[in-house]
């Protein structure tokens, strides 16, 4: 809640920054905060005061009162509880089902507590969703009535932000499953939600839907809803930008088209920002709606942590800001910013903490880049599919593909902006000045060490299509972040080939008008002729690993499907031999997900015309064709999904779609109305349209071909009957009966509890019985045994590398100097950049010809961890037994464990499994989560700045040794 104080100092920074409030307007604002005015409430009041005398003609600059507004009101922005609903407490964020497989599903939920000290204990209920002529459909959760239903209790507190998340195991392989929760007896019961589990052996069909781009500020969720409604949907997939975490304010998108603040109503960077817009999403009612419907698979790509994100930064995240708080305004607005944001790492943990909270996907063990969890997804739906989901962000990625290659900063926009007359384009010198600025733009993507995946996730995921292939399952499904087909920009030049004979004239007459007056039309038709990609944060900036990953899907897929978003538009595409742009062979098919919400190309391109009515958008659909011949569909208007129905011998996938008036204006809204207005007329949804549906035939990679009718089948007139039929009465637990091992999935480890039991029978879920429903009680505390916390020694090491250069400080003092000799050491060695805490110094030293030189040494920081043989837990030989057998994970956890029950919790670890212990002791490398302020400037290396390639790596290679001679070893097999 905002109290009085607040709202005063609010009312003052406005006053304070010359914003024309009178004391009229600031004795209501303080009015409506004794009224227990919210901080996003408080945000929304601002943004009207500050749009109405705008349109007086009073100018206030908005980002000035947002950077204070965050400065002095995001340290009260706490959990949601009770209050913030009303009073009462409660299941106010639905529940949830994911990562299904074929004996175990995820079920979620979050409990909305009365105060911010309670630990709650949560009922849970889950049993097969199929009635029988002793327990109606109504009684499938009620364990009085239904024997079979598994039934145990979790506690929930506020470090995991009262959510709960359980994998529910033992499960029976292709079965549909209701499930849900209870408080205090039953008093209090949650949304009855409905799941399911991956089949095993022969499968006829498989029906799912995918989904990206939902900004909360550019209207409803009617898509989530829409698809809710699909008869037999097996489950859903979202690839990413589930969450925007912008704020508002002068930032990408506002509160306008819902008329409803973001929470909290700044760029979220705390880990209780990032729980607080989780949960904002998760009260929009079709968000609810779909999560509840059926179980998910998701993966992040980059805004659920900040946008374009890679691996030590992110083009949204400001480290260091160039102005202050004492900054004039125009520096501040100049510099974006007037704090900097803190370090990288600990937003990232943030956000994905909050993300693991908030999604129902397993906390698996190993590391992606600077945090420690992995979201690889591997799906096997029987004989019929396997579907892979990996990390695209934060593992491999580097700043320069995904920022630092834009089309639109390259020398090909440039010729484009100041050649007007483009009759000379295609004239010598000009042509020639094109062609090389596109090779040289061309050739810098096009560098081997660029990667989203790697070549770990790279191995994962052929190994699981190789073993797919092999078993005869006909379809291969990548689910991408982004998008894999070549992105040209749309080629206006191009208009005169869709029209008629008659119309030539007059239609070359609109590109010549078009050209000479939009310099940004120009850029497009510039990118389209010389064949040059817009997005490098795609994989057009990562185009040698897509050739091999095409060529992996070559040699070891039936017929590759690769799913994507981020584009914000419906695409559909034929992938070519090498991943080129132009026709060849066809390889695989890219399906690109449209938006939920977020603004599409269509809304910035239809600004150019007068009156962009139907014509014009399928003119600018054609339009990106021309430039794409492998694009088979486009639609850059309207928002929506798109939804697949798989046989043996088809992959149906349909676009399915909502009227967005705000790239269409003569079309009716309906992704601006909210749910109630949306559903007149009787209608279950807002309306919707199917754009189209393309068949890709078993058998024949890469085929897309337009069939005529659309077969996905939706239900109309009322939602599941499970909703409003299903019962979830007060039961109390007296007794157990049956062994049952139920995981709960917390933030900071997996912990399993066993019931007391007195069968060693498992629970059959098939049908109802006469036994006792089955029990588990499970703890929310991380498990402390694994390893006796004395037997662990932290010690931290150094390491020198030494680097003979010309002019020390000269360099030095180069901006991103530590980054690029830190990026460097690390690309040549193998070592994780962030593992490396490295500062500079210099030093004069004479040469083994006896001349002075300057020294520059780069000093590395690092932990060295030792266990004792003997160790409660671990010894030499079990920990041979675990590297030799699993690999290293297992035996990170234990560490971890045992280091975090010590009180080192400022450290990750990162476990070498590539030497066996010695009998006494064993050594593992344990990286730093930081580097030191200089090495953070990695983050912020610009295109005059040091490039890690400039570090020579001949010096490298040869002082690496004075880094193993100064005690890390185990540094070694990286290198060698």
């Amino acid at each position: 809640m905002m109290n009085a104080a607040i709202a005063s100092l609010v009312a003052a920074l406005l006053v304070a920054r010359g914003a024309a409030f009178d004391h009229e307007s600031i004795s209501q604002m303080l009015l409506a905060s004794e009224k227990n005015m919210t901080v996003s409430e408080a945000s929304a009041t601002l943004r009207g005061e500050l749009k109405a005398h705008q349109e007086e003609g009073q100018v206030e600059d908005e980002s000035q009162v947002y950077r204070e507004m965050r400065r002095r009101l995001a340290g009260t922005a706490g959990p949601k509880l009770a209050g913030d609903f009303g009073g009462k407490a409660g299941f106010y964020h639905g529940v949830a089902s994911g990562d299904l497989l074929a004996k175990s599903v995820i079920i979620w939920t979050r409990y909305t507590p009365l105060s911010a000290d309670e630990v709650v204990s949560i009922q849970y209920r889950i049993a097969v969703n199929k009635a029988t002529d002793a327990v109606k459909q109504e009684d499938l959760l009620n364990p009085a009535v239904n024997k079979a239903v598994k039934v145990g209790t979790v506690n929930t507190s506020a470090a995991s932000d009262w959510t709960v998340k359980l994998d529910m195991t033992g499960l029976e392989p292709g079965t549909a499953y209701v499930y849900g929760f209870t408080v205090d007896g039953g008093t209090t019961a949650s949304h009855v939600g409905m799941t399911n589990t991956a089949p095993v052996g022969p499968v006829s069909e498989m029906n799912y839907a995918v989904f990206s781009c939902a900004h909360w500020g550019f209207g409803y969720f009617h898509a989530y809803d829409v698809a809710a409604t699909i008869k037999n949907l097996d489950f859903w997939i979202h690839v990413g930008d589930y969450i925007y975490e912008y704020g508002n304010f002068s930032t990408y998108g506002s509160e306008s088209m819902r008329g409803v603040s973001f929470e909290p109503p700044w760029e979220i960077v705390t880990l209780q920002d990032y729980r607080l817009r989780h949960g904002q999403y998760n009260t929009d009612e079709a968000l609810l709606n779909l999560r509840r419907r059926a179980p998910m698979i998701a993966i992040w790509d980059d805004l659920e942590l900040a946008n374009n994100a890679y691996v030590d930064g992110a083009e949204n995240h400001q480290e260091m800001c160039g102005a202050n708080e004492a900054s004039s305004a125009a520096d501040q607005s100049r510099a974006g910013c007037d704090s900097g944001e803190g370090k990288y790492s600990d937003r990232m943990k943030a956000a994905t903490k909050a993300y693991m909270e908030w999604m129902p996907v397993r906390r698996r063990a190993g590391t992606t880049g600077l945090v420690d969890t992995s979201i690889t997804q591997i799906i096997e739906w029987g004989d019929l599919a396997t579907i892979v989901g990996l990390d695209t962000r934060l593992k491999v990625r580097w700043k320069d593909p995904t920022i630092g290659l834009s089309f639109w900063a390259s020398d090909v926009v440039v010729l484009a902006t100041v050649n007007k007359n483009m009759s000379k384009w295609m004239e010598s010198p000009l042509v020639g000045q094109f062609k090389a600025a596109a090779k040289v733009l061309q050739d810098a993507r096009a560098n081997e060490s660029f990667a989203q995946l790697g070549s770990d996730q790279r191995q994962i995921m052929e190994d699981a299509f190789k073993a797919s292939k092999a078993a005869g399952k006909p379809w291969q499904i990548y689910a991408a972040g982004t998008m894999m087909g070549p992105q040209a920009t749309p080629n206006f030049a191009a208009l005169p080939d869709f029209v008629s004979a008659a119309l030539k004239p007059s239609a070359q007459a609109i590109v010549d008008g078009l050209h000479n007056t939009s310099s940004f039309a120009r850029q497009c038709t510039a990118g389209a002729m010389f064949e040059v990609p817009w997005n490098s944060d795609g994989f057009d900036g990562f185009s040698y690993e897509r050739g091999l990953i095409l060529e992996s899907f070559k040699q070891n897929t039936n017929n590759p499907i690769v799913l994507g978003g981020d584009l914000h538009d419906s695409r559909a595409w034929t992938l070519f031999d090498g991943g080129v742009a132009q026709s060849g062979t066809p390889v695989a098919v890219n399906l690109g997900a449209p938006r939920v919400t977020a603004p599409g190309w269509g809304r910035s391109l239809s600004g150019m015309f007068q009156s962009p009515g139907p014509s014009m958008l399928d003119f600018i659909h054609k339009s990106f064709m021309a430039g794409n011949p492998g694009l088979k569909y486009a639609n850059t208007k309207d928002k929506g999904f798109f939804a697949v129905k798989a046989t043996k011998t088809r992959h149906v996938a349909e676009f399915y779609l909502i009227n967005d008036n705000t790239s269409a204006p003569a079309s009716p809204s309906y992704t601006t109305k909210n749910y109630k207005d949306a559903r007149t007329a009787g209608r279950l949804t807002a309306p919707y349209y199917c754009g189209t549906s393309l068949v890709t035939t078993a058998g024949s990679k890469g085929s897309l071909a337009e069939q005529a009718s659309c077969e996905v089948v939706f239900q109309t007139g009322s939602w599941p009957a499970e909703w409003s039929t299903i019962k979830l009465p007060a039961y109390t637990i007296t007794a157990t009966t049956t062994t049952i091992t139920t995981t709960q999935i917390t933030t900071a480890t997996t912990a399993a509890t066993t019931a007391a039991v007195t069968s060693a029978a498992p629970p059959s879920l098939t049908s109802s019985s006469t036994r006792s429903p089955t029990v588990a009680t499970t703890s929310m505390a991380p498990d402390t045994t694994t390893m006796a916390p004395a037997s662990v020694t932290v010690t931290k090491v150094k390491g020198t590398m030494a680097l003979d250069v010309p002019s020390c400080k000269a360099f030095t003092e180069r901006k991103g100097a530590v980054g690029a000799v830190a990026a460097g050491i690390a690309r040549l060695t193998g070592v994780l950049l962030t593992s490396l805490e490295v500062t500079l110094t210099c030093s004069r030293r004479l040469t083994s010809e006896g001349l002075p030189a300057r020294r520059l040494e780069a000093v590395n920081g690092a932990y060295e961890i030792t266990v004792p043989e003997g160790s409660a837990a671990i010894t030499a030989d079990s920990v041979s037994s675990a590297i030799t057998s699993a690999g290293s994970d297992g035996l990170t956890t234990k560490i971890a464990a045992a280091m975090t029950a010590v009180g080192i919790t400022d450290i990750v670890v990162k476990v070498n499994s590539i030497s066996t212990p010695k009998a006494s002791t064993f050594k593992a490398e344990v990286a730093t989560t930081t580097t030191t302020t200089k090495a953070a400037a990695a983050a912020q290396v610009t295109s005059a700045a040091i490039k890690p390639e400039q570090v020579s790596s001949a010096a490298i290679k040869e002082n690496y040794k004075i880094w193993i001679a100064a005690g890390l070893p185990y540094f070694a097999v990286s290198l060698w």
